[in-house]
């Protein structure tokens, strides 16, 4: 059976750990054309017009989290 998960998908989970307005909302991990990504979206919630996004997204290559952090002192 052909496996039908799109191939272009990106899962967001509310930014549990934002401290201030320059921390995204939201951040997540998803694959786009083949590639692992990782995304951070910022809810517009002070929009001036219209014409302003009400969601912006920046996508970028997955970070790992420092060896540092994994061993405990």
């Amino acid at each position: 059976m052909e496996d039908k998960k799109p191939q272009d998908s990106i899962a967001l989970w509310k930014n549990q750990k934002r401290r201030n307005e320059k921390d995204p909302t939201y951040t997540g991990r998803g694959t786009v054309e083949g590639k692992n990504v990782q995304a951070a979206a910022w809810v517009n919630t002070e929009k001036k017009n219209e014409n302003s996004p009400d969601i912006t997204v920046r996508l970028s290559e997955p970070t790992n989290k420092p060896k540092s952090e994994e061993i405990p002192f």
